[in-house]
């Protein structure tokens, strides 16, 4: 929708009239772009954000180590209203991210994400042998650009070094993180 504004002073006379586009913002209250992160110590910890739209007011993780949750407990997440650009707008969406901690090494963890009617299908990661084990890590660099053929890039690495326990990205994602298709 649009907002006409104008201006009218002490006389009557109206000033130029302005346009003004006013958008719901980016993101769905269903939760996307879903990120797990290394925390700490990655055999303990992991960190995992995602995004929703303005119209989520709070988030959730629900983890546990039964694929159906049943044994899962709920962590509360906190939020930061991001500004980005899209088709040369400015434009906003909710991101959310929460730190979980106390997790036990080598193990499988499944997790959803989100609120009440708006929970992520179940996912899951693994946690890292504990320290003084031998760890393999994928690392991988510099993807932006070339994004679409990054899960290539993975299964390439997979193929080689099947037993791969962490990846990383060193950067460079996307070509300027303040514009929304970067990512």
């Amino acid at each position: 929708s649009n907002f006409e504004v104008w201006v009218k002073d002490q006389d009557g006379a109206l000033s130029n009239r302005v346009e003004i586009p006013v958008f719901e913002s980016l993101g769905s209250p269903d939760p996307s772009k879903i990120v797990v992160t290394t925390g700490e110590d990655p055999s303990t910890s992991v960190g995992i954000s995602w995004e929703t739209s303005l119209d989520i007011l709070q988030g959730n993780i629900v983890i546990g180590k039964q694929s159906d949750l049943s044994d899962g407990r709920t962590i509360a997440a906190t939020n930061k209203t991001i500004l980005t650009t899209l088709n040369s707008y400015d434009r906003n969406y909710q991101a959310w991210d929460v730190s979980v901690n106390d997790l036990e090494p080598d193990t499988t963890y499944y997790y959803k994400v989100g609120q009440g009617e708006h929970y992520s299908e179940v996912k899951s990661f693994t946690t890292t042998p504990a320290a003084g084990n031998d760890v393999t890590i994928g690392f991988y660099g510099d993807i932006q650009g070339a994004y679409n053929r990054f899960p290539d890039a993975i299964e390439s690495l997979k193929s080689l070094y099947p037993d791969i326990d962490m990846s990383l990205i060193a950067g460079d994602v996307s070509d300027n993180g303040h514009i929304y298709t970067d990512w």
